[in-house]
């Protein structure tokens, strides 16, 4: 799939990953998504159109998932590649929850989970330009994601932001200001659409140099002021 080869036991993660999504999203609301056909194509596919990026890296690469949600794409990434270190940052509680109790569940020792806004978690020198890729699906705007997600990855390392084509088609030329602030570059924009899954872009921007200390700026404000 995607230039990712799934394992017997990958595929078995991926059903129990539906069924504990399922019994969670009846009591606490994590996602929209409930069929197994929507999971499949608006989840797994979404989350694993990122994968063939990944497999040319070291098995042991880090990758910073920002805004996960339920925990997409982080936990179907950590199934694929298991001995990745994935980090799923999700700042809403019960979301982040989710994730801990499948990473449990999953056996996806590899996994850790911060329930924290991006904005301050970047500040801190233990997750500041320390890893190989971010990733980030329908968080933000492309210019607010570059604020939010580039201060994470190391020199030489890549945001790969998960997008729609029609959306960035107004949002890209807005961004180039902020990715460029932010230390970075867009090297490649790819079409990643299926038949079932139509519409899907992904934005691949180098990290050139370190971002500068003031960014990202105090919570909220990237959504509210971006950088232009």
């Amino acid at each position: 799939m995607l230039g990712a080869s799934l394992t017997i036991e990958a595929l078995s993660q991926f059903q129990q990953l539906y069924q504990l999504l399922s019994e969670a999203n009846q009591s606490v609301n994590l996602t929209r998504i409930t069929t197994l056909e929507d999971f499949c194509t608006r989840h797994l596919l979404d989350s694993l159109t990122v994968a063939p990026e990944l497999k040319a890296l070291p098995e042991t690469f880090s990758l910073i998932d920002i805004g996960s949600g339920a925990g997409f794409p982080a936990l179907p990434l950590a199934i694929v590649f298991p001995k990745a270190r994935i980090v799923a940052v999700e700042s809403v509680q019960k979301k982040a929850r989710f994730i801990k109790e499948a990473s449990l569940t999953l056996g996806l020792s590899h996994v850790e989970v911060i329930s924290e806004r991006s904005e301050i978690l970047a500040h801190q020198t233990a997750y500041r330009d320390q890893f190989d890729i971010a990733t980030a699906r329908a968080v933000s705007a492309l210019a607010i994601l570059a604020e939010l997600c580039l201060p994470f990855v190391r020199n030489n390392g890549r945001l790969l932001a998960m997008k729609t084509l029609q959306s960035l088609e107004k949002e890209q030329p807005e961004a180039q200001v902020a990715i460029q602030t932010l230390g970075g570059k867009i090297d490649r924009i790819l079409d990643v659409s299926t038949q079932d899954l139509p519409n899907r872009a992904l934005v691949i921007i180098q990290k050139l140099k370190a971002s500068p200390k003031e960014y990202p700026r105090k919570p909220g404000i990237p959504e509210k002021k971006p950088l232009h």
